[in-house]
């Protein structure tokens, strides 16, 4: 499941909005199901949302976006 950037305010300086968070990643985890926060930009925002027990992330804080034909050359890591 992604959650939206647009719920990602001020992940660790915003109350409102860590509680969306961390219901929605809390649902995941109750469901089984992998949950993706979208629009990372900063390792603070990344620190947080880690704490709040998210599976994954996504944002310009790994990376930008490109083509398909320029991920050759990036390097993935498991």
């Amino acid at each position: 499941v992604k959650i939206d950037r647009s719920f990602l305010r001020a992940p660790g300086k915003d109350a409102k909005g860590d509680a969306i968070l961390d219901a929605a990643i809390q649902m995941c985890r109750r469901l089984d199901l992998i949950c993706c926060v979208e629009g990372v930009e900063t390792q603070a925002a990344a620190e947080a949302i880690a704490a709040l027990g998210a599976d994954e992330i996504q944002g310009y804080l790994l990376g930008r976006p490109c083509l398909v034909s320029e991920m050759s050359r990036m390097t993935m890591v498991a």
